[in-house]
């Protein structure tokens, strides 16, 4: 048996839309403008690289990840599945941890809290694939075999200290 991940349409979004209408935005207020205090140039470049960096590098690189399943191996690749394919025997693997994730939604007056599940799929004491309901339309699928060939390894409380530790590590 073969799973294959298959995304969810919310993460095509950000890329299709605002990056797009970023961009527009940018080139409308730098170019032809003579007057833009220099102070003002330098603020909106620097935030300008980090938000990019920060999509990029973490958003895309950790977590929009292709992941394919089956009963011997786990194929891993990165950056929309467009990255280098690596793959882990799954006897090999340490196991998994999971963790949720709490967002809270504002419409009007109303808020939600929506929560998003992550697995960590574990190897050598480092995180290798993170399969998650706000990425994967098919997580319960994946969360199932997971739970089903991998030893659990309990529940990880996330914090910000341990998010940039996992972003440099994996």
């Amino acid at each position: 048996m073969v799973i294959r991940s298959k995304f969810t349409s919310y993460i095509y979004f950000p890329f299709l839309v605002l990056l797009p209408i970023g961009l527009i935005i940018s080139i409308n207020v730098t170019v032809g403008k003579e007057n833009i205090p220099i102070e003002a140039l330098i603020f909106f470049i620097i935030s300008s690289a980090w938000i990019l960096l920060s999509a990029l590098l973490y958003e895309v690189r950790l977590r929009i990840i292709k992941v394919e399943l089956n009963s011997r191996e786990v194929l891993v690749r990165k950056f929309f599945g467009l990255g280098a394919e690596k793959k882990y025997r799954l006897k090999d693997l340490e196991g998994f941890h999971t963790f949720t994730r709490k967002i809270r939604k504002k419409s009007g007056f109303r808020s939600e809290i929506i929560e998003y599940d992550f697995i960590h799929l574990m190897y050598k004491g480092k995180i290798v694939a993170r399969i998650s309901n706000l990425y994967h339309s098919n997580y319960n699928e994946m969360a199932e075999f997971t739970k089903e060939h991998l030893t659990y390894l309990g529940y990880k409380r996330p914090n910000i200290f341990s998010e940039i530790k996992d972003a440099l590590s994996f």
